[in-house]
Parts: structure tokens; C-alpha cells; sequence
């Protein structure tokens, strides 16, 4: 549904964050980046994405705007099962200043691969 909406962002991150199975909680505001590479540092090539905000609830639950769905842990990415976003998968990264963000395959339904890479969204947490 929102494929055609999803736009890229390229972030740099030297850190992964460590999943333990879990969904995290959190508060993730979603851009686009305008260039190609960012590192964290600057908000100077960022727009707003279309995607807007996500909440994750820590317990399996996700809210963006008015839609609602679930989310699990499956092969170290968070797979949306249901709601709005269902079929897309995300990985939990931190960038070099160690904020969290959500790193979303530009193709959407495939898990991320490395880096985030131009084409891809991230969803950094507010």
C-alpha cells in the first residue's frame, strides 16, 4: 500500500543495534534523505517522508497515525504482520552517535541488507 510512497534515504551507521528478540519501544520519525550519504550529524539533506511516524509499543504492537498493527522479530528484523505497514521489514541500527533508527529496504518487503544504501528508508528515533 504504501510502496509507491516510500522514498529513499541513505544513512551511514558503524553500529548495529543487538537484538534480543524483542521488539524495541519507541518513537521513530521517518526521512528521506536528499543526498547521498548521511552520517547522523545533520539534518541538512533530510525531508519528510510519507511514512511519518512510527511507535512501537515494546510488546509486539505498532502505531502509525491513525493505523495500528503487530510487529515480531523474525530472522533479526522486525517483519510488520499486520495494520498498514504489513510486509515490511526493518532493521534496528544505531549511527555513529548512537541513535536508534529503523533501517527499511527501499524495495520494502525484503529484509535489509549492510549499510543503508540509497533507495532505502530510515526512521530515526525521537
Amino acid at each position: 500500500m504504501f510502496a509507491a510512497v516510500w522514498v529513499a534515504l541513505v544513512l551511514n551507521a558503524s553500529a548495529s543495534f543487538v537484538a534480543d528478540g524483542t521488539t524495541p519501544a519507541g518513537t521513530f520519525s521517518c526521512s528521506v534523505l536528499s543526498a547521498d550519504s548521511y552520517d547522523g550529524s545533520s539534518s541538512d539533506n533530510l525531508i519528510a517522508s510519507a511514512l511519518g511516524e512510527i511507535t512501537l509499543d515494546g510488546s509486539g504492537g505498532y502505531t502509525q497515525g491513525a493505523d495500528a498493527g503487530t510487529v515480531a522479530w523474525k530472522r533479526n528484523g522486525l517483519h510488520f504482520t499486520t495494520g498498514g505497514l504489513s510486509g515490511t521489514v526493518a532493521l534496528v541500527r544505531q549511527d555513529r552517535k548512537g541513535h536508534r533508527y529503523l533501517h527499511i529496504d527501499g524495495t520494502v518487503m525484503n529484509e535489509p541488507a549492510g549499510a543503508p544504501k540509497f533507495g532505502d528508508n530510515v526512521c530515526v528515533e525521537k
